[in-house]
Formats: structure tokens, sequence, C-alpha cells
């Protein structure tokens, strides 16, 4: 499920979840009513406005310059430290850090122990989420960012503000995307419904574990 939030100027905390289809249709009609900036979150991730004035999204919005088209949040990535959570927005307190909010040398020099033998330093994505001011001719550039067909928009990162994801909390999280799939479970055809290595790693060895296809898995 995919939701988008309008972000009001004069009505603090405000909010509208609309489709991604829908944004062409309703660009004017978002400006009419006052909507100032619209960000793409999924349902298991949070904004943490660190370093904003009492800790609130509107004052860091309403602190952008006005020639900036887009602001990039960088995302941390949760770090889970039992596996009995069921509530990961109240029960989850560890994150990953984005190595953009990182010193160079703590990235690298704990590259190894932070990514305890996976592929990449996040196991999920890794390049953030940004929040776009409400203007004509906008775009969605996929759910991590925006596109204007009449020009380049100008974008900043945000060196304190993050996005809060709450990756694989829960073991049903992850058997949820297995039985969303119905591809057979294969290195090639789980790519079909899997853009990263992790899930499709995680989805076949579930399977396998499982007994379920186990002779398809290791033979191909």
């Amino acid at each position: 499920m995919e939701e988008f939030f309008l972000f009001h100027k004069k009505s603090p905390g405000a909010r509208a979840p609309q489709a991604m289809h829908e944004i062409p249709e309703r660009e004017s009609s978002l400006a009419d009513a006052g909507m100032d900036w619209i960000i793409h979150l999924d349902t298991d991730e949070l904004i943490h406005p660190t370093g904003a004035r009492e800790y609130s999204l509107r004052p860091l919005l309403l602190d952008v310059p006005d020639n900036v088209d887009m602001v990039i949040f960088p995302n941390y990535e949760s770090s889970i430290e039992r596996d009995d959570i069921k509530d990961p927005f109240t029960e989850v307190s560890m994150f990953k850090k984005n190595y953009d909010h990182l010193p160079k040398d703590t990235y690298f020099g704990l590259y190894k122990e932070a990514t305890c033998g996976n592929p990449n330093y996040f196991l999920t994505y890794g390049n953030g989420k940004s929040a776009a001011r409400v203007q004509e001719h906008l775009r969605p550039n996929g759910a991590h960012r925006w596109h204007n067909y009449m020009k380049s928009p100008n974008e900043i990162k945000l060196e304190e503000a993050a996005i809060l994801h709450y990756t694989y909390t829960k073991f049903s999280d992850l058997t949820s995307r297995r039985d969303r799939c119905g591809c057979k479970p294969t290195k090639e055809d789980v790519k079909q419904c899997f853009i990263l290595e992790f899930d499709r790693l995680a989805i076949i060895r579930g399977l396998k574990e499982s007994g379920v296809f186990t002779n398809t898995i290791t033979s191909t």
C-alpha cells in the first residue's frame, strides 16, 4: 500500500492520501487547496524531523529557501534486537544511520560489522525519500524522487532529518512478501517479483526450508 501525505501551511499536520496516478490530474487542485509540499511514504516508514524547531515537519519545510524545489530525507534502517516484535513503531528504537549522515571513517571503518555478511549496507533501499514543492508539471519519479517536465528541480539534502524505515521488523513481513509472489522459486523467476537481492535470497531460502519446490530451487 502506498500513501501520499500532503502538508498544508495553514493547517499543521493536515494530510490526504493520494494514489500516484492521480497526481498529474490533481496538481492544480492541490495548489488551490493551499498544499505546499508532497512526499511519498510507505506504511512502514515515519519522518524523523531531527533539527527542526519543536521537532515538527512544518517549520522544517517552512525554513526551506523559496528557490528549492525538492528536499531529500536520507533514510535510516531499523535494526531488530529481538524476534517477538508486534508493533514496530513503538517497540523498535535502534536504527542504522544512512552514510550521508555518518563520518566517512566511521562508515568505512565499521562497514563489515554493520553489514553482517549481507551484500549491501542496507537490506533494502539507501537513497532516501524526497519531498517536493507542489507546482506545475510535477510528476513522481518512482517512490523516491520527483520530476518536473519543464525544468530540472533544484534539490537539497537535509543534514539531520531522516526517514525511519522499519524494515522486516516481523517474520510475517517476509512471509507476506513470499505469499504475494506467484513466480516459480528460481533465481531467474524471482527477479520478476523482487528488485532487491536480499528479498530474492530470503524468498528462495524460505521456500527451500519450508520444503516447497525444493527440487526446483536446488536445480537452478
